[in-house]
């Protein structure tokens, strides 16, 4: 799965990757932070978990959500600017 994620970030030039972890699934989640792990340890390529569970809405907050992404956004926007430096 891993091999999988690693072209698909090198085919379409990623610049960083958003992980959703359902909660409510385990055998799906099971190993994401090991992938998330690895893909930044072979890439550099930064990453975000948003947790979330599709039987409980009381795990998500969008307004927590929002904040997180676009933190995450505004590294990614720092990363670029850094690179043409």
């Amino acid at each position: 799965m891993v091999e999988r994620i690693l072209d698909l970030l090198q085919r379409f030039n990623v610049d960083g990757l958003i992980i959703h972890s359902n909660r409510s699934c385990k055998p799906y989640s099971l190993g994401q932070y090991d992938i998330q792990r690895l893909i930044y340890q072979k890439t550099g390529i930064p990453s975000l978990m948003i947790e979330a569970d599709m039987t409980d809405s009381r795990v998500y907050s969008d307004a927590q959500v929002k904040t997180r992404v676009e933190a995450f956004m505004e590294t990614l926007q720092n990363r670029k600017m850094e690179a043409r430096v």
